[in-house]
């Protein structure tokens, strides 16, 4: 925990502070965790303009509420609503999931526990959260779950390939979306320990950087080529389901299943590699 906190400059601990203020003063949490931090500095000189430099800060937080009720959504819209210099990916969980996690030994929370930040609460464990054993998965159930994984993610992609030969783009970057999910998922397992079902495509990638942030290399959603792109994706998997007027170009809906192929046969690789490590 002191490791990380030190990592971190003036201005960062700053910005925390003040997000945190606003999600304690809108949802009352019992405490709030940082388990991730990235940061990506830019410049541009030029004889025609001054110098220009910017940070981009993206965080991760655990956020435990009181409520049995998942505040999930709730909290990652408020959040992405009040900080703008890069992102904040939430996850959240209730005081008796967390306290049920940390019994069994979930990698993640324990994990998290033990290393990350406590930004809000108290500094000291509820004795309820005890034992903080970690405990790995059996590593032929992680080798079954992240057969299905990318089995599913697989199976996306061969029906974005038949409906891009239809013609039919709307539905081929909608398919080349779900594959991605499915493909961050078994990441996401395998890595953290953690299975997430209520997270966005966005979120899930940057939940990835936590663990490898070649992962993100498939979009290079560090560049600005690379981000356009991304925001093509996700736009175009909303509009194609809610507008019924809107059309993806053929040109970005077979770039962006190429992207889809190539990222998730990569993910895929890293997996394998990080499976046979845990035998």
């Amino acid at each position: 925990m002191k490791n990380m906190w030190e990592n971190l400059n003036p201005s960062q601990k700053k910005e925390l502070d003040e997000i945190v203020k606003k999600i304690v003063q809108e949802f009352s949490p019992v405490q709030i965790f940082c388990f991730g931090s990235r940061v990506s500095l830019s410049s541009r000189n030029s004889c025609f303009t001054s110098s220009e430099k910017q940070e981009e800060c993206n965080y991760d937080f655990l956020v435990i509420t009181p409520s049995s009720t998942r505040q999930e959504n709730e909290l990652q819209n408020f959040v992405s609503s009040k900080y703008k210099n890069g992102t904040i990916t939430i996850v959240n969980y209730s005081n008796d999931m967390l306290a049920g996690s940390l019994a069994i030994g979930q990698k993640f929370t324990t994990t998290i526990v033990e290393k990350g930040i406590i930004l809000y609460g108290p500094n000291q464990l509820n004795e309820s959260y005890r034992p903080l054993k970690r405990l790995e998965r059996n590593p032929d159930k992680l080798k079954e779950s992240l057969e299905l994984s990318f089995k599913n993610a697989w199976g996306f992609i061969d029906a974005a390939v038949e409906r891009s030969l239809n013609e039919n783009y709307n539905l081929t970057v909608v398919l080349v979306y779900h594959a991605l999910e499915q493909a961050c998922r078994g990441a996401l397992e395998i890595f953290l320990g953690y299975r997430p079902s209520h997270q966005s495509l966005e979120n899930l990638m940057n939940l990835c950087d936590n663990f490898k942030t070649d992962l993100s290399g498939g979009f290079q959603r560090d560049t600005r080529v690379g981000k356009k792109l991304f925001k093509a994706l996700i736009s175009g998997y909303s509009k194609a389901q809610l507008d019924v007027r809107f059309e993806v170009e053929k040109e970005l809906a077979l770039k962006l299943l190429k992207i889809g192929e190539s990222y998730i046969e990569m993910v895929e690789g890293f997996c394998k590699i990080q499976l046979i490590k845990k035998n």
